[in-house]
């Protein structure tokens, strides 16, 4: 395979990447992310968006380093419209004292059968289309690189599973309507394979909140725990 034409991380991803001063020993995961939907995007905006991050925590995990960041998104007049929490993990990072504060919760699952299982295949190709949003990681395409950390090929970005669960969510529960989604977190536990199957595993825990778990049919395997999206009411018709 020849070299990438776009280089990872991208210039504009370095750039609004808070600093922090923890040096890579093994590969660079997602670990954890949360969203919070604080107000509803405007749909014209002349002055355009802003983007504020700061770095919220750094805790040893014993197996790595969690390097949790917030990005805010406002505008000129202050308005807040969404808040992003992401957990990044690094693999072999560790022996420091942790600090600063951190999202990162236990949600647990009631000990019964989930109310909805949904079902749905993750297409092979589907980590090249997955690109185009923006990552262009070479794990989840180039499989020297794969190799190099450990993964006997390409896995699926973490987000893209992400992305499917949440999506069986909104379609199991909220009519399909995306707009209902107030928040939802979520943490990632172990790799999917491109072709793999997800279970997206629902409970109702009652006021629009649905606590999940995804697995990977094949291997048995959770691929997402500590989940939940939170949604809007229903409109009044």
């Amino acid at each position: 395979m020849g070299t990438d034409v776009i280089s990872f991380p991208p210039p504009a991803m370095i750039k609004a990447s808070p600093p922090v001063a923890i040096q890579p020993k093994g590969a660079i995961l997602d670990g954890e992310r949360y969203m919070e939907y604080l107000k509803p995007l405007p749909s014209r905006c002349p002055a355009g968006l802003k983007f504020k991050n700061r770095t919220v925590g750094v805790h040893d995990k014993g197996t790595g380093a969690l390097v949790e960041a917030e990005t805010l998104v406002y505008d000129d007049a202050g308005n807040e419209y969404l808040r992003f929490v992401s957990g990044t993990f690094m693999t072999k990072v560790t022996g420091f004292e942790s600090a600063g504060e951190t999202y990162s919760v236990k949600i647990p699952v009631p000990d019964r059968e989930p109310d909805c299982v949904v079902e749905e295949v993750v297409p092979e190709d589907r980590p090249a289309l997955y690109r185009l949003s923006g990552d262009y990681n070479p794990l989840h395409l180039d499989p020297r690189y794969a190799r190099m950390f450990g993964f006997k090929k390409p896995i699926v970005h973490g987000l893209c599973t992400f992305g499917h669960s949440v999506r069986h969510i909104i379609e199991s529960y909220a009519g399909n309507d995306s707009t209902r989604m107030k928040a939802c977190r979520v943490q990632f536990r172990s790799p999917v394979d491109p072709g793999n199957t997800l279970q997206t595993r629902m409970w109702d825990m009652g006021g629009g909140r649905i606590a999940f778990e995804t697995k990977v049919k094949e291997t048995g395997k959770t691929a997402i725990k500590n989940a939940y999206v939170q949604l809007r009411p229903a409109a009044k018709l």
